[in-house]
């Protein structure tokens, strides 16, 4: 920042214009400063689920959360392969005779 003894050594111009950069550099300090003070902290964060909530360093958290998606891939997988023929579940009553969920696909 410069000193206001600084200033007066500075032509009238010259002088106005620092004067204006240091205020606007406060401003924007003073805003940056008052926007911190309100920022939500990490637990609220988590809460929001706006930051994951992983206790792992921020250098693995990428790896966790593909291996997550990968999981969750392989579940649904897993969960399909094993779920009952159309014609089962016509004989449980489960569905309808002309209702054939796998006509449209």
């Amino acid at each position: 920042m410069i000193s206001s003894d600084a200033n007066l050594l500075l032509p009238p111009h010259s002088a106005l214009q620092a004067k204006a950069l240091e205020l606007e550099r406060q401003r924007a300090t003073d805003n940056l400063k008052k926007g911190l003070s309100h920022r939500p902290d990490r637990e609220t964060l988590v809460e929001r689920n706006i930051l994951p909530d992983s206790s792992a360093a921020p250098s693995l958290q990428g790896h966790q959360k593909e291996l997550e998606r990968h999981m969750r891939a392989d579940s649904l997988e897993k969960g399909l392969q094993s779920r009952p023929a159309p014609e089962e579940l016509v004989k449980k009553g489960i569905l309808d005779e002309d209702e054939n969920p796998l006509k449209d696909a």
